[in-house]
């Protein structure tokens, strides 16, 4: 989980720098809002490891074995949609950003 959070908190940097320097040439030529949704796609599929790694173990203390079963089912769900919504924000304004400088050129 270390190198995830890690990642997390390099993405909220990398979101943070963004905004503040939005107002210099470069970031602007760079499209600061492409640039958010591309470090938030990148948050969500760096945290999709978090679903990912629940097991039975963490649950045992507070529920039943024989009811975790339905929580990880949605753990499973849940590392499926998260990554998937992080690949679909991440790709999504870089594929967005090519055609916009496509159709200028």
């Amino acid at each position: 989980w270390a190198i995830a959070i890690l990642g997390i908190a390099f993405g909220c940097f990398c979101i943070a720098w963004s905004f503040v320097k939005r107002r210099s040439k470069v970031l602007k030529a760079a499209q600061p809002t492409f640039l958010y949704v591309i470090s938030l796609g990148c948050i969500f599929s760096i945290a999709a490891i978090f679903p990912a790694s629940l097991d039975h173990r963490y649950l045992q203390d507070t529920v039943p074995l024989k009811s975790t079963s339905p929580r990880l089912n949605g753990a499973c769900n849940a590392q499926v949609w998260v990554y998937a919504l992080g690949f679909t924000l991440t790709f999504g304004a870089l594929l967005t950003k090519l055609w916009r400088v496509m159709r200028i050129v």
